[in-house]
């Protein structure tokens, strides 16, 4: 039973994510995460998200679940935003009673999210849509992004604003409705068995994770394997790519034909509890390597921020909100698809004074990437702009 107050205010959370996903684990972890870090700010949240085959409503009060409840059951692939328009629709006094919404946008090849808009601007709850990037169509083939704009020029008109970790000018707007900058963040959870962490002079072992597809840009390592083989031969190379996607089996070829699938692990997806472990055992996180592929030039991936908050070193090669700080342990590359230079990586990390760097980069991310401090950031924007709006 719940013992928030009545006059605690109340926030819909909406993620078309599902709790027992193997190939999004880090969004899962991050929407998980995000629905807490609101509860935390005075306000009781009810997160909408899948389940297996269900659809869930999950109620967080100072960033603990205190109920759950199944909505509906054996739902179909694309009809989530659907079945939520419909919990809504059933529950008009509960509705009303939320004071705002917040929406993680997927793209629209039918009409499903629109349903859910309308029914809650019926309800007078304002709702902002999360966009993960503002370049996301150019991930999409060409028909969905076209079907995807016609649907969003419908949507926007009846949101309250959007929130973006893309680069964002003040004032900006998205399509005639204000467009505000939010941050992401990242989780941490204690290694209960960590993996031992090799020797840096007899391994050199690095870690890979995510939804695996083409912008991650894993594919530049393998070029450079051979070189690096050849230049520290006593060395034990291995990367670990935890995750799956479309990219895994083109990934696991390309590996072959070059000749170095030896050397490249693929792991499947992991729970956060064994992906907390293996952090422990590597040198080096891959961080995203491949965003200029789909014209992304700024982006803040959750794996980077994941690699600090572990103590992590990693290398990327697009503008992230850290990159201006150069700070030690991270290696921003070329935004290219030239080979990375694996022997000149290892070289500098062998110079870095590894337990300080580590020190250095958790305290940054616990400073600057929790939930609590990203969170406080959205509400409080969402709160002036509330002020602004009558139904």
């Amino acid at each position: 039973m719940s013992s928030t107050p009545m006059s605690t205010p109340k926030l819909l959370a909406v993620y078309n994510v599902n709790l027992q996903t193997r190939g999004h684990l880090g969004v899962k972890r991050k929407v998980l995460a995000q629905a807490q870090g609101f509860s935390r700010h005075h306000t009781q949240v009810h997160m909408i998200c899948g389940d297996g085959p269900n659809i869930v409503r999950l109620v967080f009060e100072a960033g603990s679940e205190v109920q759950r409840e199944i909505i509906t059951t054996a739902v179909a692939p694309g009809d989530f935003f659907v079945h939520v328009a419909t919990w809504v629709a059933a529950h008009q006094a509960q509705a009303r009673a939320f004071e705002w919404a917040y929406v993680r946008y997927n793209p629209m090849h039918n009409n499903e999210l629109l349903q859910l808009v309308r029914q809650l601007h019926a309800a007078a709850v304002p709702m902002f849509v999360e966009m993960y990037t503002l370049e996301y169509r150019n991930e999409l083939p060409a028909q969905a992004a076209k079907t995807d704009l016609g649907y969003f020029l419908q949507l926007a008109p009846l949101v309250a604003g959007f929130f973006t970790p893309s680069q964002v000018l003040p004032g900006a707007t998205l399509h005639e409705r204000p467009l505000y900058k939010m941050g992401n963040g990242a989780t941490w959870i204690a290694p209960t068995a960590p993996q031992p962490r090799p020797d840096i002079h007899h391994a050199f072992h690095l870690l890979g994770v995510g939804y695996l597809a083409r912008w991650h840009g894993y594919d530049r390592l393998f070029p450079a394997i051979p070189e690096f083989v050849k230049a520290y031969p006593e060395v034990d190379l291995r990367l670990f790519l935890v995750g799956q996607g479309p990219a895994s089996a083109q990934l696991a070829q390309q590996a072959q034909e070059m000749g170095v699938a030896e050397f490249v692990t693929f792991t499947g997806a992991l729970d956060p509890d064994a992906l907390a472990n293996r952090y422990a055992g590597v040198h080096l996180g891959l961080g995203s390597l491949g965003f200029h592929r789909t014209g992304v030039s700024y982006a803040e991936p959750l794996k980077h921020r994941e690699f600090m908050y572990y103590g992590l070193p990693f290398i990327y090669s697009l503008e992230d909100s850290f990159s201006p700080e150069q700070l030690s342990g991270t290696w921003q590359l070329a935004a290219d698809d030239q080979p990375v230079d694996l022997v000149a990586i290892y070289e500098h990390y062998r110079s870095l004074p590894i337990a300080e760097t580590a020190r250095n980069l958790h305290h940054y991310a616990e400073s600057h990437f929790s939930w609590g401090v990203q969170t406080a950031n959205i509400m409080q924007i969402a709160q002036e702009r509330l002020k602004q709006i009558t139904f």
